[in-house]
């Protein structure tokens, strides 16, 4: 889901100041989102929040994928009053900041960098305003826990993108649910939200784009039954049969297919859409003899 946000820009003249707020764990907004990780881009909206009386927005960029939590956000804002005493304020956020993600984001910084006193074209007062309430009143992260499945995720949405490009501010979600009609009342929130925070001379959008299919928990799975049967004998151990939290493509099929039985299976894979990713080569060997085990088990079923 796309939310755009439009005004022109104005010439303002003061002090340009650089945040950059990083070290975050970030990570798949699927898999990884039931852990609460801190998002860099909100984070960021509430760092500036605290100065908004007396800042001109430039810039702001958080994220580069929709469905990777945001681990580093910058901005670029005018002073075009007491630049130190914004920056001092900042200062104060951070440490405040800091102290209360201490344990969940030992690693989070944030730099406040003043440059030198000149022209530039900016976000009015207004706008900046509105962005950055918008910022600190959007829904994201999770937002139901499953029900059947102990421990899943059932609906949650992750604000992924956030950046500036010719006047106008383009933010970006990844709405996931196992229930159609709760990924649906998701999106009426960002709708609603948009509608009330961005007014008067500013332009916004909201398109939904890219949706992930729902793909329910199957009480009655007969494909489910003869993979755990196969595992038993192929591993000599019970396998641990659990849901995620991920869009995946059997949400796809079973769109177009309602009655078909679908489990995923695959190799194992660490730190899912962060720059340590990586794969298990044995696993993907096991994965391979143990889903011959099962076509063969599939081939027999009369």
């Amino acid at each position: 889901m796309d939310v755009f946000v439009e005004e022109t820009p104005e010439k303002r003249s003061g002090t340009p100041v650089e945040i950059c707020l990083s070290g975050l764990c970030g990570g798949h907004s699927g898999t990884e989102i039931a852990k609460h990780p801190a998002n860099a881009s909100i984070l960021l909206g509430r760092l500036l929040q605290g100065v908004q009386d007396d800042i001109y927005l430039k810039t702001i960029t958080g994220g580069d994928k929709d469905n990777v939590i945001t681990a580093k956000a910058t901005a670029t804002i005018l002073c075009t009053g007491d630049a130190s005493a914004v920056c001092e304020c900042l200062q104060q956020r951070k440490e405040q900041l800091c102290q209360e993600f201490v344990a969940a984001e030992p690693d989070l910084t944030v730099e406040v960098v003043p440059g030198e006193e000149k022209e530039m074209e900016v976000f009015s007062s207004c706008f900046t305003k509105q962005l950055l309430d918008y910022l600190n009143l959007t829904i994201t992260g999770v937002q139901v826990m499953s029900a059947q499945v102990p421990g899943m995720v059932e609906s949650s949405l992750n604000l992924g993108i956030v950046k500036t490009e010719l006047g106008k501010i383009h933010l970006a979600y990844s709405v996931r649910s196992q229930k159609e009609t709760y990924k649906d009342y998701m999106i009426s929130q960002i709708r609603a939200l948009v509608s009330h925070i961005f007014v008067g001379e500013t332009k916004a959008e909201a398109v939904v784009r890219g949706e992930y299919p729902a793909w329910d928990y199957k009480e009655d799975s007969v494909l489910r039954e003869v993979m755990t049967s196969c595992y038993e004998k192929r591993f000599g151990e019970d396998p641990r049969v659990e849901g995620i939290h991920a869009g995946l493509e059997c949400g796809i099929l079973l769109q177009k297919l309602p009655n078909l039985d679908i489990v995923s299976m695959g190799p194992e894979i660490r730190d899912i859409h962060t720059v340590k990713e990586r794969l298990s080569i044995s696993s993907a060997k096991r994965n391979y003899d143990y889903l011959l085990d099962v076509l063969a088990a599939l081939a027999a079923i009369k």
